[in-house]
Parts: C-alpha cells; structure tokens; sequence
C-alpha cells in the first residue's frame, strides 16, 4: 500500500511539473493548452513523417484529439488529488490509466516513425 502511495504521488508530481511548466514556463501558458488542442498535439511537419507525406484531414483531427486527450490525461490526477472523498484505490488507477495514457500519445508517434524508416 505504501509503494502505492508514494507511485501516486510521484505520478501527480510529474503531472503537476509539467502542468506549471506549460503555464509558467516559455511555453506560452493557456495559449500553448488552446494551441494544442485546437491546432492539434503535433506539427505538420511530423504529422508528414508520421503518415510518409499523406497528410490527410484524418491525421489532423486525430492530432487534435490526441491533444485534447493529452490536457485531459495531464490535469485530471491533479484535480483528483484533493478530493479524499474518494477512495485511494479509484484515485490510484485514474491516475496510472492518464499517466499510462500521456505516456502511450507521446511515444508512440515515435514508434510509428522508427518502424517506417
């Protein structure tokens, strides 16, 4: 239970850093979260190397949800911590799951990438 613990807090940790750095940070602030989700998670230049040069409205409504999925995934364990109401153990798994998820929409891409070339 204690390793549980200190995994959840480490997970919101991170979360939480990399929440402040986009806001407080040379990223940009609410504009880079609106940018991401609306102009989509991934450049058109990567989009292009993603689906070899076939840019399609597809991939970019894709790259949009991935953003939105992204923002979602990243501030949901830190809205969650303070709620004690619930039980540790759902709090717990929402957290491994969006972690689990940020981690699946940033290195996947990468993967498909490796895989074509």
């Amino acid at each position: 239970m204690m390793i549980k613990k200190i995994l959840y807090f480490i997970i919101v940790g991170i979360c939480l850093f990399v929440f402040l750095l986009y806001m407080f940070g040379p990223f940009g602030g609410t504009n880079a979260i609106r940018h991401y989700v609306v102009d989509g998670l991934y450049s058109v230049k990567y989009l292009k190397e993603i689906t070899k040069g076939d840019l399609t409205e597809g991939s970019r409504s894709i790259s949009r949800l991935a953003g939105l999925i992204f923002w979602i995934a990243l501030i949901l364990p830190i809205i969650l911590l303070p709620i004690w109401k619930m039980s540790f153990r759902h709090r717990f798994t929402t957290t491994v799951v969006c972690f689990c998820i940020l981690i699946t929409i940033l290195i996947v891409p990468k993967i498909i990438i490796l895989l074509n070339s």
